[in-house]
């Protein structure tokens, strides 16, 4: 297949122009009133007519929709001019958001639109492709400034879980699909171990940012060969180093007048925060090769290998010039263990025809989730085949085409991806002689050569840039080249490439600098936290087991058989409700989109509120440094705008409410609104509801509390012990969406407790946080001193604790509850309240919890311990 032409980008452009984005507001004659859209883009009805092929339409709509009774024929039918709600439905939790003020009108919204076209500024002087990727890029978000709506604009109105421009990009993808349809699956690594190994916050951020970028230059790669709407997953559109690539200082798809306006306006804060996962699925032609003969995986994995190596080769250079030039053979090792990173696999899926898919997954290929007899797409075909009378049934719909079983395309791409990964074969990890190991991974032999000593004391004394630390590499410690390119990469690479200062980090001999600046008693133990959060169950989300039932994504009413739930309801029958969509290529793109708002324009936010420091938020994950005071309310205020709650509404603490409500708006449970910009320029402030998770999901946290002197790597370590520990919890036949708080004292005793956010123990916990000037730390250890020998026990010939609070017939708990009350005899009221929600925590835990509580009383904001 010869590289994308001029024809190639035109004919995607009439594609994603076939359905104008104001359609919900008029469904009849709606293709009326595209022209003007095909017009301002430099299209011509005949070229239209001859570029658009109505098949990719029908695969998208049956890719991404249940299938409706024609609606003639059964009555049903709805459109958002007559529909008062006018409401968009949460893809993945079923959420409605309704606009509060909106003109019921096509024209209006047209006109709007229209605006927001010419605003991107397609010139005559464009290349169709650099058409293409305005309108693609720019369009729908500057139709979402002018009103929240345009944002959510839904492809069907009877399903409205699903937007115009997310459907008008599928179609513009399948377009590009004439000789048949691929999925491909595409991941770099290692991800963990290579972040961990660090001995820095400075480092943590640069191994993920540095897997980020040579993610990014995949997509990218991928995007420039075949579309960025053929990336189901991460969606690219508004992705920092996507936007770079193609429009800031790195990019082609603007003029230079127009790049220099961009720096102008700053680059964005978001542009150095890792957000991407290292793994993307895309939507290919079948057979696709580029000029070389490489397919589209090959071309991917061509583009990292090229960035890595440009890196590398910067970090080497820069080595040379200014220690390693006295050094002869420091590099000796240098390109054999740089071609051992990043490892890459990838797999190319080519799509079947649906009868030979759906008798394949009946005999159990791709093995599938609760099996096939329990599938959302069986109970699909099933609703298709069998529920919908012939008599109301749609001719476009029949027979059911390819795009209908995309979960069975994917299911099998991920099956066949993992048998990949399986029988990859592995280097042997040779090396030509036994130099010492880097000090931090473990396997790559020092750099340096036979001098490697005096070479690692040169490269402690160099300043590697003008904003650089004075040095950047401390102690002993001696490395090989994956973790030096690591460490010096920001300062030799990325400043000049990405033409921005690398971020500022407090490390932990900062704040322990500071806290003893500030500190008249150098014997008072200073601590900090780390926070780990994670989201629940991402990899159910991401193979789509956690979609939601159909009745939260249908229109109108339930008791109206005319309605698309009434209708469903009506036909289906009993068990309707649980009636699960399938998995959709707008699952993902809701998925991908939700994670990529929390990453970009929520995690920093919240951590900077509460006086700490983001050092990674990539989707789900997130890792940062704060207050050892600060930490529990942070992590509170980050799963509540994770999950889209508005924290008034449901009970979070008033420190908490008071921060967010000062971030965001609530517009709809999984919606919320940033308050104030992210960045430097217009370009980096959402004014509309931006998708999040929504309430269904979770997410854990893990929170270890140590000492400034302690090495950075043992609290982070048990700051993600927590977090596993977290994910454990069990309470009331609820999993999850859990926090587990660690306190590592210096004095080496350790303590711990984990309790779901929803318990109602972080609300004690609050509670004595918040009357500590009234109850004091005393008070507690008063009631540990009571509490340690009634839950003592020997385990195992072991000193600990009571593993339930039944003993021989007598309920611990209730002695605990007694001398609780006994404790606060002033406050007598306030214990009954603690107790109730105390009960949810087992025997350890619950001491443990008031062994942290005592501890953390004892520190003010600083992180300083002070006298009770």
């Amino acid at each position: 297949m010869p590289a994308p032409d001029a024809a190639f980008w035109k004919s995607k452009l009439a594609a994603f122009l076939h359905d104008p984005p104001q359609k919900p507001f008029q469904i009849a004659g709606h293709e009326n009133a595209r022209k003007s859209f095909w017009l301002e883009v430099g299209l011509n009805e005949e070229e239209f007519k001859a570029l658009f092929e109505r098949q990719s339409d029908h695969w998208a709509a049956a890719a991404d929709r249940m299938i409706f009774p024609a609606p003639k024929a059964s009555g049903v039918r709805t459109d958002w001019k007559n529909d008062t709600n006018c409401a968009f439905h949460h893809p993945l939790c079923g959420e409605k958001l309704t606009p509060q003020t909106i003109q019921r009108s096509a024209a209006v919204a047209e006109r709007q639109l229209h605006e927001a076209q010419q605003q991107v500024g397609v010139n005559d002087p464009d290349s169709w492709e650099t058409r293409w990727w305005k309108i693609w890029r720019q369009w729908p978000e500057a139709a979402a400034r002018k009103h929240p709506l345009l944002a959510y604009l839904a492809a069907d109105t009877r399903i409205p879980h699903h937007t115009l421009w997310h459907h008008n990009g599928l179609v513009s993808a399948l377009s590009s699909c004439d000789k048949g349809c691929s999925f491909l699956l595409f991941q770099i690594g290692p991800v963990q171990d290579f972040i961990k190994q660090a001995r820095s916050t400075r480092d943590l951020w640069a191994g993920s940012y540095l897997l980020s970028f040579l993610i990014a230059k995949a997509l990218f790669a991928v995007a420039k060969a075949v579309g960025p709407e053929s990336i189901v997953y991460p969606q690219l559109r508004g992705v920092p180093l996507i936007d770079w690539f193609g429009f800031g200082l790195d990019g082609q798809f603007w003029s230079d007048e127009k790049r220099a306006a961009y720096q102008n306006q700053g680059v964005r804060e978001e542009l150095l925060t890792p957000n991407l996962p290292n793994r993307f699925l895309a939507l290919v032609p079948t057979g696709w090769t580029d000029a070389a003969g490489d397919s589209v995986a090959k071309v991917a994995a061509n583009a990292v290998e090229k960035a890595w190596k440009e890196i590398a080769k910067n970090v080497q250079d820069a080595i040379h010039a200014l220690v390693g030039k006295d050094y002869p053979g420091w590099d000796d090792l240098w390109l054999l263990q740089t071609e051992r990173f990043p490892v890459i696999d990838y797999v190319i899926h080519d799509w079947q025809d649906t009868s030979t898919v759906v008798n394949q997954a009946e005999l159990g290929i791709p093995p599938l989730h609760n099996g096939w007899e329990n599938h959302p797409l069986k109970q699909a075909i099933e609703w298709a085949m069998e529920k919908i009378p012939k008599e109301h049934r749609d001719s476009r719909c029949y027979p059911l085409n390819p795009g209908f079983i995309w979960a069975l395309h994917y299911a099998a791409t991920e099956w066949r991806f993992a048998a990949v990964k399986n029988a990859r074969s592995f280097s042997s990890w040779n090396s030509s002689r036994g130099a010492e190991k880097d000090h931090l991974d473990g396997r790559n032999e020092v750099l340096g050569g036979n001098q490697h000593g005096d070479f690692w004391q040169a490269m402690r004394s160099v300043k590697w840039a003008d904003n650089s630390p004075g040095n950047l590499f401390k102690g002993q410690q001696e490395y090989g080249a994956i973790t030096t390119i690591k460490r010096l990469y920001p300062y030799a690479w990325m400043q000049k490439a990405l033409n921005t200062q690398v971020p500022r980090f407090e490390s932990v001999q900062d704040i322990a600098d500071a806290i003893e600046s500030d500190n008249e008693r150098d014997d008072l133990p200073k601590y900090y936290a780390i926070l780990a959060m994670d989201g629940d169950d991402m990899g159910k989300w991401v193979s789509g087991t956690k979609t939601p039932p159909w009745k939260d994504v249908l229109s109108g009413n339930v008791d109206d058989p005319k309605s698309p739930i009434g209708y469903f309801k009506g036909k289906w029958g009993n068990g309707w409700e649980t009636v699960r969509v399938p998995l959709t290529p707008s699952f993902h793109a809701a998925l991908s989109e939700a994670l990529g708002n929390f990453s970009l324009y929520c995690a920093r936010q919240i951590v900077d509120a509460f006086g700490g420091q983001l050092i990674y938020a990539g989707g789900d994950d997130v890792l940062a440094m704060l207050p050892a005071t600060q930490a529990v309310n942070c992590a509170i205020a980050l799963q509540f705008v994770f999950r889209g709650l508005d924290p008034e509404k449901n009970g979070a603490p008033l420190a908490v409410q008071n921060e967010i409500k000062r971030l965001f708006d609530f517009p709809a449970p999984g919606f919320i609104r940033c308050k104030q910009g992210t960045g430097k320029g217009d370009h980096c402030r959402p004014n509309w509801p931006l998708m999040v998770m929504g309430p269904k999901s979770t997410a854990s946290v893990g929170i270890a509390i140590g000492h400034v002197r302690s090495p950075m790597q043992d609290i982070i370590q048990a700051a993600r012990d927590a977090e596993h520990a977290a994910k454990k919890v069990k309470e009331r036949d609820k999993e999850k969406g859990a926090l587990a708080l660690s306190i590592l004292k210096r004095s080496g005793e350790a303590v711990q407790f984990a309790t779901r956010f929803d318990s109602g123990v972080l609300g004690v916990w609050d509670d004595l946080a918040y009357h500590g000037d009234q109850l004091r730390s005393r008070f507690i250890y008063r009631f540990l001193q009571k509490l340690r020998p009634i839950l003592a026990a020997v385990i195992d010939g072991q000193a600990g604790w009571e593993p339930k609070w039944d003993k021989d017939g007598i309920n611990l708990f209730a002695i605990a509850e007694e001398e609780l009350k006994h404790s606060l005899d002033e406050h007598l009221e306030r214990a009954e309240h603690w107790i109730t929600s105390l009960r949810n925590l087992d025997p350890k835990d619950f001491l443990h919890f008031w062994m942290a509580r005592a501890f953390l009383n004892r520190i003010d904001p600083t992180g300083k311990e002070t006298q009770s």
